[in-house]
């Protein structure tokens, strides 16, 4: 009986390693996934500044066109 209760508790032991080992392991996706999430959204942000970048550029020529037109 001893035998059997200690096999049971080593058995016990080993599942619940498996269970945090595939606790780990989904933690280990989640993270990567945020990762390329993270990444994307840098990315966009990237464009968007690019993108406000060309806006105030054209504002300001033709700010600067307006002038000269009125001059």
């Amino acid at each position: 009986e001893g035998d059997e209760h200690s096999d049971l508790a080593l058995e016990a032991a080993k599942a619940e390693r498996k269970v945090y080992e595939a606790k780990k392991h989904l933690a280990d996706c989640i993270l990567a996934h945020q990762s390329v999430i993270l990444d994307i959204w840098r990315q966009r942000v990237q464009a968007a500044n690019s993108d406000l970048l060309t806006a105030k550029l054209n504002v300001g020529r033709l700010h600067t066109e307006r002038k000269k037109i009125s001059i």
